[in-house]
Parts: structure tokens; C-alpha cells; sequence
């Protein structure tokens, strides 16, 4: 049985998606699952086990009108493969888009879909009110598309030595030891409103390197392009056990490292999923955005969610003149008081 999963986009969008991959292939272990995933995650896909085959769809080489032809030669090169089912589990424009051109007789996805994607679709799945979380939306999906049944198991992962070998000489180049308690820090986000501040992440470490006596040492994650933000921190919190590694690891080194974490302190960011992925327990921030629906799966992590009455607005930019949902519950002293009695007792 083929089977193409559509999911090109964001990094935590496909972390929800990768627990009903896994339940696919436990349920159904003879499938090959071919996976349309955007370029940008050509890396992060190598650690995928449960998926088969990708295919990578070149959404900003495609955006540029000189590159139009490239975009509809893809497009027919899907027409001419065939696949027994079709699961847009996307909804958006460019998803469904692919979908109609897949060549299949069985294609599916939300009800709920949005940008026409549904129009696509040969039956729409409509999820229940219950079920709020995208990762059970998209088990429930995979469920009633093929009659199957599985509760939710953490994504299995694809070991590679080089990936831990370049994670390892990254410690040992900023002289962190082997047995080094890590904390890391994910202070960036694509969202101005789910920003908390990055004095609050200083603030942050600074009360937990006053308490633990230089028993832990933290690490700050991120792209390149990011980087003044972590070197923002450090020169806030004026600590030598802080080390930005920012733009220095890939995706699959950065999930290495994530390993090897006692936990991540986070926005609501790609990485907090990875972390939740991975089963290392997390300490976040939702104000804009609701937990309830993208929040890391799981109990072992903690939310601090704001109570503020605007809270969940859903909007990337704060219309008011102070952002206030970042702030009423979330302070450094009640995170920091929190590490410490939650994760780190013995600190």
C-alpha cells in the first residue's frame, strides 16, 4: 500500500504529524509511506524512521515567477506517480494544490481545511469537538481513513553516530563537560507575541546560577540569524556557564543536544515539540496562542499560560500599546522557583 502523508510545514506542525505516521506503520507495517515535505527540513527528515520515501516541495525557489515552470513540472511529475491514499493533514492552499494533483483515487483531509484545500479532497474528515489537540487530530485522522486504532506513541527517531559525534565535539569546543547538567534555552520565535522577554530568560538564569553553585550549564539554540539574541542574554546575565549556539548546530545536531538536556526552557517555538517529541520536559509561555491546541504533547511539561481576558488572541503582532500576557504570570522568579522545585530539587 502507498501511501503519500502531505505536511510540507512549520517545524512543529510536523511533529504533530509524526505520532500518526508512527501509527500507520505499526498498524498497517507493509505501507510505504512517501512523505511532501518542504526543502527546508532536507536535513531534519533524515531522522524520520517511520517514513519511507520524501518528496521536497521548493516553496521559495517555486514562489519566484521565473521559476512558475519548475513548480508546474512538479506538479505533473505527482500526477504520474500513483498512491493508493492521499492525507493532506496541511489544509492550506499549496497542500491541497499538491493533493489534486496526486494521482490517487482515495484523497482526505480536514473538514475544517482552509484556502479551498478541501475542494480536493474525495471525503473530508470532521473531527470531533472533543478532540483539541493537533496531535490527536491528526491520530483521529489516520483513524477513520483506515479504520485503524492506536493510542498516541511518542516518534520514533533514526540513530546516526556522526549526527552524536558533531553534538559531543560542540561540548567539548565550549568546554561543557560529558556529564554536564544542560539546560537549554529557546528564547526566539516567529511570532513577536510569543516572545517572552529576553531580560525574563537573563533574569532566568542568572536566580537558578545563584542557587545551583554552577551545577548546571545552559545552552542557547536557535538559528544564525538569531544569534544576537542569545549574545543579548549573555551579556545580560554575565554567566560563563551560558554558551550560544546559535546557527552552530544542524536540525539533526540540535535534537542530539536536546537528548543530552534535563529539560528546555522555551516560547512556543518548533523546538519545544521537538523537546515534547523527544520526551524531554519543557517549562513554557503561551499567551497569544492556546495550549490546549499546540501545546507540547504530554505531562511531563510545564505551561504558564497567561489569565489575562485577551488570552488566546491568536495574533502574531500585540495590537496594544504593552503586550501585558507575557508578563502576569510568567516572571523569572516563578519560572525560576519552579525549575527548581519541579526538575531540579537537588540544585
Amino acid at each position: 500500500m502507498k501511501i503519500l502523508v502531505i505536511k510540507p510545514s512549520s517545524l512543529g506542525d510536523i511533529f504533530h504529524t509524526l505520532p500518526a505516521v508512527r501509527i500507520l506503520k505499526d498498524q498497517i507495517p507493509k505501507c510505504h509511506i512517501t512523505w511532501l515535505i518542504s526543502d527546508q527540513f532536507y536535513e531534519l527528515s533524515k531522522l524520520f524512521s517511520d517514513v519511507d520515501e520524501f518528496i521536497f516541495f521548493k516553496r521559495k525557489h517555486w514562489s519566484k515567477v521565473a521559476n512558475f515552470g519548475d513548480l508546474v513540472r512538479f506538479l505533473v511529475s505527482l500526477r504520474h506517480r500513483y498512491f493508493d491514499y492521499v492525507i493532506d493533514f496541511q489544509g492550506l492552499f499549496r497542500s491541497g494544490l499538491c493533493t489534486f494533483f496526486a494521482n490517487s483515487p482515495a484523497k482526505y483531509g480536514f473538514s475544517h481545511a482552509r484556502e479551498f484545500a478541501q475542494i480536493s479532497y474525495s471525503k473530508q474528515i470532521r473531527i470531533p469537538p472533543d478532540i483539541i489537540h493537533a496531535v490527536e487530530k491528526n491520530i483521529f485522522l489516520v483513524q477513520q481513513v483506515f479504520n485503524i486504532f492506536g493510542n498516541y506513541l511518542a516518534p520514533r527517531f533514526i540513530e546516526n553516530q556522526n549526527w552524536e559525534s558533531d553534538a559531543n565535539n560542540l561540548l567539548c569546543e565550549n568546554n561543557i563537560a560529558d556529564d554536564a547538567k544542560l539546560i537549554a534555552i529557546a528564547p526566539a520565535t516567529r511570532w513577536p507575541s510569543k516572545t517572552w522577554p529576553q531580560r525574563h530568560f537573563s533574569e532566568t538564569i542568572s536566580m537558578l546560577n545563584a542557587k545551583a553553585q554552577s551545577r548546571i550549564t545552559f545552552w542557547i539554540l536557535g538559528s544564525d540569524t538569531e544569534s544576537d539574541i542569545g549574545n543579548a542574554i549573555i551579556e545580560s546575565c554575565r554567566a560563563e556557564n551560558v554558551n550560544n549556539l546559535m546557527g552552530k548546530t544542524s536540525l539533526p545536531v540540535m535534537v542530539q543536544l536536546l537528548k543530552k538536556s534535563s529539560m528546555l526552557l522555551t516560547n512556543d517555538s518548533g523546538p519545544m515539540h521537538i523537546a515534547a517529541a523527544l520526551q524531554i520536559p519543557t517549562v513554557s509561555f503561551f499567551g497569544p496562542t492556546d495550549p490546549l491546541k499546540t501545546g507540547p504533547y504530554g505531562d511531563i511539561h510545564k505551561i504558564f499560560k497567561s489569565e489575562v481576558s485577551c488570552s488566546p488572541c491568536f495574533k502574531r503582532n500585540c495590537p496594544l500599546p504593552q503586550q501585558l500576557c507575557l508578563s502576569d504570570v510568567m516572571t523569572p522568579l516563578s519560572v525560576t522557583q519552579y525549575i527548581q522545585s519541579e526538575i531540579f530539587g537537588d540544585c
